[in-house]
């Protein structure tokens, strides 16, 4: 070999060396080190008192391995496709129940290692000098700023969205034409938010001036997603046109200048300086920090507040690679080496603090769901009796879909996919005596209800929707909440009733509250004394039996 040939091979081997599979052994070391701690910090904090809530009760409590119906895996969650979060759900409460949370998170975690590495290598096939993208990386290991994806399991759906999503664009670099589009699919099972990933395919693939892969990277998903969107979810959300520029706007600064640990203003001048970067480059960094505005503009379709932790998640996720590029600019251009390394230390360290902090105010909250459900197992366990093992049972603070049934929670404890506890505070124990006592009925007791007289099974008189009503009762009585056969606009409105009992000598009530129901259920009313009932219908018909 002539020595010109043997310089230029040299060359390419330097080059290569710099690449992401040949980087320096030490900055490779450095990131796998990074992984491994992030790992054991994240898996340490779901060790912390932690429990399931909201959301999580309807991929424990309602879903089963059905492709169609309300309780299969096609169904949407909150107007998300969450095939895959569901499937992985499913398959961990048929191996530990909901005894061990912090399995659960095993998955996220996974997940977002996997973002953090697909983030570094996409950084270092761009040029972006081997220490800034492997701090950046550590950064967006410990995000402050997008805590709650990293605090809660259920976050799989959005975080996977964000991993396949980053598939989907290395297969798009790799010119593969077929595997785009099937981790852009599996984005788009995770959460909607592989929409705004599927749409960041697409960039990238005109950033690279490859235009038919690009609709081949979108092409195929845009019409799954279509198809469920139309003939599984029957979506039928009313987007916010006029409000997604100031959307946007307030999400992308609020997300910078957190992420940052800078005010307001700062936000507003690192997206200016973002901004100037993509025009400039006009490559693949570029394209993901552009990929931000789908991100932003498709949740603003169909929520009102931008300033929400997983959706930064995703903002800099999608930026930090140009983060990366110019920093690598200021760092070769400007002899600022030194100082900038030691900047973005600092932003790992403030990233940390900020993460942890938010973990330790996490753990000193206490979680009413938890001690309110403990409340109704430790009631079922020690022999409650509920006739309607089809009620379902719900505390304030849950949503229909995620509401656990008696019949679910029954179930669980019987085959031991949930421990009753042994012992429950008095006052818990008493709140949920009242809500299961109003949402179950031990017996239909007989009633005499102004002339109605008392037969072998019970007289009911219906109460369709309308202003107060006055019964007077002089032994128990059982309410019973029908279907709504009217619709009030909302979606999932159930029935509703006002009671207020008043002693029939004329004190002040003893019982008053409104209750909600999802329909065809009992409510029990006390006898024993004459007592006056002022029922209100808001919603649906009552019948009074």
């Amino acid at each position: 070999m002539s020595a010109q040939g043997l310089t230029t091979t040299r060359k390419n081997l330097r080059t290569l060396s710099r690449s992401q599979f040949g980087c320096p052994s030490r900055v490779r070391q450095l990131h796998v080190l990074s992984l491994v701690i992030a790992a054991s910090l994240l898996l340490y904090n779901f060790t912390s008192p932690r429990w399931f809530n909201y959301d999580e009760w309807d991929f424990l409590a309602n879903r089963s391995v059905h492709l169609f119906g309300g309780n299969g895996i096609l169904y949407p969650h909150n107007e998300h496709w969450s095939t895959i979060p569901i499937l992985i759900w499913r398959a961990l409460f048929s191996l530990v129940g909901v005894h061990h949370y912090w399995l659960y998170a095993l998955p996220l975690i996974v997940a977002h290692l996997v973002c953090a590495h697909l983030l570094w290598r996409l950084m270092l096939r761009h040029d972006i000098d081997l220490w800034v993208a492997t701090l950046l990386s550590a950064t967006f290991l410990v995000l402050g700023v997008g805590w709650q994806n990293l605090t809660w399991a259920f976050q799989i759906g959005f975080v996977g969205s964000l991993a396949f999503g980053l598939l989907s664009i290395e297969a798009v670099e790799e010119d593969k034409l077929v595997l785009p589009a099937v981790w852009g699919t599996c984005a788009l099972m995770c959460s909607g938010m592989g929409v705004p990933m599927v749409v960041g395919s697409g960039l990238v693939a005109l950033a690279r001036r490859r235009p038919v892969l690009a609709i081949a990277a979108t092409a195929p998903p845009a019409a799954i997603y279509a198809l469920w969107g139309v003939y599984i979810a029957r979506l039928s959300e009313h987007p916010y046109f006029g409000t997604l520029p100031s959307f946007v706007w307030n999400g992308l600064t609020f997300s910078l200048a957190s992420y940052l640990d800078l005010p307001r203003i700062g936000g507003v001048a690192v997206v200016v300086l973002l901004a100037l970067g993509a025009v400039w480059w006009r490559d693949v960094p570029a394209a993901l920090a552009v990929a931000t505005i789908p991100v932003y503009g498709f949740i603003g379709l169909g929520r009102i507040d931008p300033m929400q932790s997983r959706y930064s998640y995703f903002a800099i996720a999608l930026v930090i690679p140009l983060f990366g590029r110019i920093i690598t600019v200021i760092i070769r251009y400007r002899k600022m080496r030194p100082v900038v390394l030691i900047g973005l230390c600092v932003l790992l360290t403030l990233n940390l603090i900020k993460l942890q902090s938010t973990v330790s105010l996490l753990n000193s909250v206490s979680n009413p769901e938890q001690s309110s459900i403990e409340a109704a197992a430790y009631l079922i366990n020690n022999g409650e009796k509920f006739p309607e093992e089809a009620l379902t049972y719900y505390t304030p603070w849950m949503h229909l879909q995620e509401a656990v049934t008696v019949a679910s929670l029954t179930t669980m404890i019987a085959r031991n996919q949930f421990s009753a506890p042994a012992h429950v505070a008095p006052a818990s124990l008493r709140a949920e005596r009242i809500a299961l006592n109003v949402f179950a009925s031990h017996e239909r007791a007989n009633a005499a209800i102004s002339t109605v007289s008392t037969s072998p099974e019970p007289v009911c008189h219906p109460l369709s929707y309308s202003p107060l009503v006055r019964i007077n009762l002089s032994a128990p009585a059982s309410l019973r909440l029908e279907d709504p056969h009217f619709s009030t606009g909302i979606p999932f409105e159930p029935s509703s009733v006002s009671v207020e009992l008043i002693l029939a000598t004329g004190g002040p009530p003893i019982f008053t509250d409104a209750f909600i129901y999802p329909g065809d259920q009992w409510l029990n009313l006390p006898g024993g004394e004459a007592r006056t009932a002022i029922l209100s219908a808001l919603y649906g018909s009552v019948s009074v039996c």
